[in-house]
This record gives structure tokens, sequence and C-alpha cells, in this order.
């Protein structure tokens, strides 16, 4: 018992330690999925509401895909 008592001490230590080391940036971290709340709506995103791939009207980058 006393075993298995001191491998579990030593894991929650380390698993502990793991936590408290990471270095996260929170403005760079997605806190929920789906964004704010789980709500799916981005505020204020300024987003093209029509496009045309043949003028290339409102589209940022594209790539070729085979097939």
């Amino acid at each position: 018992m006393q075993k298995t008592s001191l491998l579990l001490t030593v894991f929650t230590f380390i698993f502990i330690q793991s936590v408290v080391a990471q270095n996260t940036d929170l403005k760079k971290q997605w806190f929920m999925y789906r964004g704010n709340y789980a709500s799916g709506v981005l505020e204020n995103a300024n987003l093209p509401e029509t496009w045309n791939a043949e003028t290339g009207s409102n589209i940022a980058w594209n790539t070729k895909i085979p097939g």
C-alpha cells in the first residue's frame, strides 16, 4: 500500500509541475469551442457577403486542388 501511495504522490507532483510549467499566451488561446459562450458567433468580423472566383473579388487567397 505504501508503494502505491508513493507512486501516486510522485505522479501527482509531476503532473502538477507539468501543468504549472506550461507557458501559454492567453490572448492567442481560443478558450471555448465555437468561441465566446459557445455561440458560434463572431462579433465585428467584417466578412464579405459576396465573392467571385473568376474575378477574384473579395477573395484573400486561393490554391490549386489536384483532381
